[in-house]
């Protein structure tokens, strides 16, 4: 008997094994599976192709997950001296926790690297189980996301936000699951899933919620289960709203305090009007798809043709399946989750807790439109004019910007050319006279992005040294903040302008600290005689001594402070 029990046993192993092995011969088998994972594996070679990724605010993330990392280690007195971590545990710090452990293990670029590198792989994948959660014949959609992953933010380095949009995605599959039966084991993973979307960014967790919010609507008053209107309002927001809100009241409870100590804020212009884009500006965005625009103006065609191809897969959702609307139930809801981003787009300031507010939300509508994409039905040769487009246009965004990345790493490979000449425990002023830069023939090297704004980033992440130019230290809502007493901005001066207007030489006598190091990027012509550039090369020459030029092009110049011992 015992015998016999092993035997079934081990026959029920082998089945489950060969059952596991043909479900994935099948997965692979499947072309759109195939066409899926190909293209994520093509947007990771450019990750890891080049020594560094060419964003903007990218290395300021990399010096403050440093910094948090190391904060109180014996040997980093100096982070002390400078810095102070931010009590109000809330915005933005998820992304410097998963930073700062990864830089535990392996070096700063490297795990720049990977942090980017579970972006580009988790963006897909939540995407594509959110098709999967609305109807299953809709993983071809899936690859219309694949155009949007490297896009404008991704660009700017606002790492944070980019993993909203994946705990975004994640939250809307869960909702798609559970939200007919919110137990109370399900509101509490909705809860944390939106703490983890509020520490990553508030407009994440706002537009989730007002997302989910406009669905439960469209589902009670647009259509439910059955195609039409809940036959019992009353029961249907008890069982899905109140959980729902009771899900959203804890991160409202987190905003209300961040709220109150400053770290939600509207930046105004002069008499208090706060800064609106007008109305063709908006509309301008969301016709040429802003939000996949970054280096170079011939990646505006390719953002064209995304709007375009919405565009048809709107016209042809109105004119050929309008009898869809009254049975899909999903139909009801997702067309509520765009007008209110669209509601929202219009009538929320561009600065809310940052820049670029309305582009944001912009992008947030791009996607909710391909959730509602996913609810429709089309026909074979629809579905391959979707696949074909999207596919041509996600792989011709990839070969501009490997293009413009090998091009941008050469510039950056010479900014950080004399790092390891600064030595650990010391401060950095990088002082760059062209942010966005030129070639030495005068072409434009990046239409939007700044790489070289933050580029001291790296060296201050590497080196063990408080970059002076650490602008994330001089806001609220970041894990780091400069004291009062020695903050750069306040007592050295306008840091990011061109040419900058900044006096360094008597940082000591207004704080007691030294600038050890002075980093000048590419001071050329245009500002040679400007007499706020006259003004940094007297300070320059008063109290500096110059250590290093870079063979490339000798755009980078590094400078040493007189009585500073050099290594």
């Amino acid at each position: 008997m015992k015998r016999l029990k092993n035997s079934a046993m081990l026959y029920n192993l082998k089945f489950t094994q060969f059952e596991n092995i043909r479900r994935s011969r099948n997965w692979l088998n499947d072309k759109e599976n195939l066409l899926f994972v190909a293209l994520i594996a093509l947007l990771l070679i450019p990750l890891w192709t080049f020594k560094y990724f060419p964003s903007q605010d990218g290395p300021s993330h990399l010096d403050n997950a440093n910094v948090v990392r190391e904060y109180h280690a014996p040997d980093r007195i100096i982070f002390r001296e400078y810095y102070t971590l931010n009590n109000n545990f809330g915005l933005n710090w998820l992304g410097y926790l998963i930073l700062g452990g990864l830089m535990s293990i392996v070096p700063v670029t490297i795990a720049e690297k990977i942090f980017l590198s579970g972006y580009v792989i988790f963006l897909p994948v939540a995407f594509r189980g959110a098709l999967r959660a609305i109807r299953p014949d809709s993983k071809f959609i899936g690859v219309m996301i694949f155009p949007f992953v490297y896009n404008y933010f991704l660009h700017m380095g606002f790492y944070n936000f980019l993993y909203g949009l994946v705990i975004f995605f994640f939250t809307f599959t869960y909702w798609l699951k559970h939200y007919e039966s919110l137990t109370a084991r399900n509101t509490l993973t909705l809860t944390i899933l939106f703490i983890l979307l509020y520490l990553c960014h508030p407009l994440s967790f706002l537009l989730a919620g007002a997302g989910l919010i406009a669905f439960a609507a469209g589902q009670i008053f647009l259509g439910g289960n059955r195609g039409r209107p809940a036959d019992n309002p009353w029961k249907m927001v008890k069982k899905t709203v109140f959980p729902l809100f009771g899900a959203l009241a804890p991160t409202f409870f987190l905003s209300g305090i961040c709220f109150l100590s400053g770290m939600w804020f509207l930046t105004g212009r002069p008499g208090g009007a706060l800064p609106r884009l007008s109305l063709p500006t908006l509309w301008g965005y969301l016709f040429t798809v802003e939000p996949l625009v970054s280096y170079q103006r011939q990646e505006a065609w390719c953002a064209i043709a995304m709007g375009w191809l919405f565009l048809l897969i709107i016209a042809y959702v109105l004119i050929f399946k309008p009898h869809h609307y009254q049975r899909n139930v999903l139909v009801g809801g997702f067309l509520p989750v765009v007008a209110s981003y669209v509601l929202l787009y219009f009538i929320i300031p561009n600065t809310l807790n940052g820049a670029d507010t309305s582009v944001r939300i912009s992008l947030y509508i791009f996607l909710a439109l391909l959730l509602w994409f996913a609810a429709q039905s089309y026909s074979s040769a629809m579905k391959g004019i979707i696949r074909t487009a999207a596919t041509a246009i996600a792989v011709t965004f990839l070969v501009m910007h490997t293009f413009k990345y090998a091009e941008l790493n050469k510039y950056l490979n010479e900014y950080l050319s004399g790092s390891a000449l600064i030595k650990p425990n010391t401060t950095l002023l990088a002082l760059n006279f062209s942010s966005g830069s030129r070639t030495p023939d005068g072409r434009e090297l990046s239409l939007r992005i700044k790489p070289f704004l933050h580029a001291a980033g790296y060296i201050a992440a590497e080196r063990k040294i408080v970059s002076l130019n650490n602008s994330h230290a001089w806001f609220v809502y970041f894990p780091t903040l400069f004291r009062h007493y020695l903050n750069p901005r306040k007592y050295i001066g306008k840091i990011e302008s061109e040419p900058p207007e900044v006096e360094f030489l008597n940082y000591p006598l207004r704080t007691g600290k030294y600038v050890d190091y002075v980093l000048v990027w590419k001071m050329d012509e245009k500002y040679r005689e400007h007499p706020v550039t006259q003004f940094i090369n007297q300070q320059l020459a008063k109290g500096y001594r110059l250590i290093y030029t870079s063979p490339q092009r000798g755009f980078m110049k590094l400078y040493c402070r007189k009585g500073f011992r050099e290594i």
